[in-house]
């Protein structure tokens, strides 16, 4: 009686899996440690962007509603650190 061997999952369809494997462990990992792939940007407070953009240290901004990205000027007064700081919102509500 001969005997059956099984068969053989293609070459591609290994590859396939393998992928898939190794991006599902990736993004559990980014899930569970956001700190090892997140941003690195340091945070200000938002009184320090004042202060600085006040002293002209401020080079350029990038305004968002949940983010402020600024660069400010390092010793020798080129681009330097870019910090990020969380915009306070005012009222636009005239005083009574």
């Amino acid at each position: 009686m001969p005997v059956k061997k099984d068969p053989q999952v293609p070459r591609s369809r290994q590859i396939i899996n393998l992928v898939f494997l190794i991006s599902s462990g990736l993004l559990l990992l980014n899930i569970l440690l956001p700190s090892l792939f997140g941003n690195s940007i340091p945070r200000e407070p938002y009184s320090m962007f004042i202060h600085q953009v006040q002293e002209h240290e401020v080079v350029r901004a990038s305004v968002g509603q949940e983010e402020i990205r600024y660069q400010v000027k390092d010793v020798q007064g080129e681009p330097g650190q870019i910090y990020s700081t969380t915009p306070i919102l005012t009222s636009s509500f005239p005083p009574c």
